[in-house]
């Protein structure tokens, strides 16, 4: 399209100048549901990663249906290359599962660790607060038999 001036009316997208409007990627609701459950199939929830497991890797017929039910929703997808995918997938998205609750494990062990340390470190600071006052207390105590205190010299006179 041109302006009265005779130049090209473009439109600057995030992708640079282009004529007219970007087409848009057709997307299906079969692909929405493969995404998702591939993305709960790494959750670190044991229930969400269990649903995601059966649905993904069904083993009873009511799972393959749904899993069936969802391929025929995306078009243009081939469910053997899809089972295929999802097959050599598996071992790698289950390693880096493993790992991220080996981390977090690991970091839950050293926050209680921590937080250990640090109460025996202030109950140590305790009792030698302890000490500290217990030498002032010791020091001035009253004298038997007056109100006065140890360390006054009026009382020893």
């Amino acid at each position: 399209m041109t302006t009265a001036l005779g130049l090209d009316e473009s439109e600057l997208f995030s992708r640079g100048l282009a004529n007219g409007r970007p087409k848009l990627k057709d997307r299906n609701l079969g692909g929405a549901i493969f995404l998702v459950a591939i993305d709960d199939y790494s959750n670190i929830d044991d229930e969400v990663h269990q649903d995601a497991r059966d649905f993904l890797y069904p083993v009873t017929s009511d799972w393959q249906d749904q899993f069936d039910w969802a391929v025929s929703l995306a078009d243009e997808l081939d469910p053997g290359w899809l089972r295929s995918a999802l097959d050599r997938s598996r071992f790698s998205w289950d390693v880096q599962r493993a790992e991220r609750l080996a981390a977090i494990a690991e970091r839950k062990r050293l926050r209680k660790e921590r937080t250990a340390n640090e109460r025996k470190a202030s109950m140590e600071q305790k009792q030698a607060a302890v000490v500290v006052r217990g030498d002032r207390v010791a020091v001035q105590q009253p004298c038997t038999g007056d109100d006065s205190r140890a360390g006054d010299a009026a009382a020893h006179v």
